[in-house]
């Protein structure tokens, strides 16, 4: 399985999550006019808790949100609630749909692109490996992305989730895959914001105590990727 074309990196700071969220369309739109793929990674402006398109709003404590001063965005997507710090790390891949059907469906870039963010954390000094096996509760529905884990997550050494995401593998779209690595908030905290029904199923990596910065682990996903793939140089 191979990616036949150009792979982009871009790197932003200090985004207005509402702004980032818009951009995702506009990366997907650049990568489908121009077959390529394109990496965007980055971090926002303040913390804000993302809820996904469909999120029961009983998910959801807004009154703690309220107490903390924590805004809340919806996202385009499905997936679970996402409590994003302003410095953590966001990615968004896009794949033109010209290219995709090269692809054998979704999965295997999700774990190609997560095989790479697991080098660039263990170069950091982070032991951490993709989950072999999905571990959600067969009748629960978490609600909260950090307390559920699917096959080909991140999680430490410990068994904590320390990267969750998502991926849409439709052929008239092209590939979009979305998810964050919590760097500097303990995300252990989300149970403040989220109405869990059940215990959660897995716990929140403390990868914020390793001190690694978002444009450290930005550059080092850049510096592996090509390392790892080199045609997909421009």
């Amino acid at each position: 399985m191979k990616i036949d074309c150009p792979v982009v990196c871009q790197i932003q700071q200090h985004l207005d999550p509402k702004v980032s969220l818009a951009m995702d369309e506009v990366q997907r739109h650049q990568a489908n006019d121009e077959s390529i793929g394109i990496v965007r990674m980055y971090n926002w402006d303040r913390r804000y808790m993302v809820l996904a398109n469909r999120q029961k709003d009983h998910d959801i404590n807004y009154a703690a949100l309220e107490r903390d001063n924590i805004p809340v965005v919806r996202r385009g997507r499905g997936g679970g609630a996402l409590f994003v710090g302003d410095g953590d790390f966001v990615m968004s891949v896009a794949i033109g749909r010209d290219v995709f059907p090269n692809v054998t469906r979704g999965l295997p870039v999700f774990y190609m692109f997560n095989n790479i963010l697991v080098k660039t954390l263990q170069e950091l000094g982070v032991e951490c490996h993709r989950a072999k096996e999905g571990q959600h509760h067969p009748f629960f529905r978490t609600p909260a992305c950090v307390t559920s884990l699917d096959k080909g997550e991140l999680v430490d050494s410990h068994g904590h989730k320390i990267f969750g995401g998502d991926f849409t593998g439709q052929t008239k779209r092209g590939y979009f895959q979305y998810g964050f690595v919590p760097l500097d908030e303990d995300h252990a905290r989300v149970h403040d914001y989220i109405n869990t029904e059940l215990e959660p199923v897995v716990t929140p990596s403390s990868l914020y105590a390793y001190n690694i910065k978002f444009i450290d682990l930005a550059r080092g996903f850049v510096k592996t990727m090509y390392q790892e793939y080199p045609e997909w140089r421009q």
